[in-house]
């Protein structure tokens, strides 16, 4: 797992910065991507039953990254990890 930060724009009052988390996991087929994000939803529920979780944390992140006026976004393949960024 990696963590990315990157200052896209800055002035006096404010600053646009970029974070992004990148992991080699299972990552997400594309079909699951628009609802990840909901509330108690995950790609594989099967994961719930390995590892735990109750399918927050996504949510919560991007609830808090809408609240400062952002976007979260994903990109993933099954099998392949994923990258989630926001700015």
């Amino acid at each position: 797992m990696s963590l990315g930060i990157e200052c896209l724009k800055r002035s006096e009052e404010e600053a646009e910065i970029r974070f992004e988390v990148r992991d080699t996991g299972m990552g997400i087929p594309a079909e699951h991507h628009s609802k990840i994000f909901d509330a108690f939803q995950q790609s594989d529920t099967s994961v719930t039953r390995q590892f735990g979780g109750t399918g927050l944390g996504l949510s919560i992140s991007a609830r808090i990254v809408r609240m400062m006026g952002g976007e979260i976004q994903v990109e993933s393949t099954a099998g392949k990890g994923a990258v989630f960024s926001s700015r």
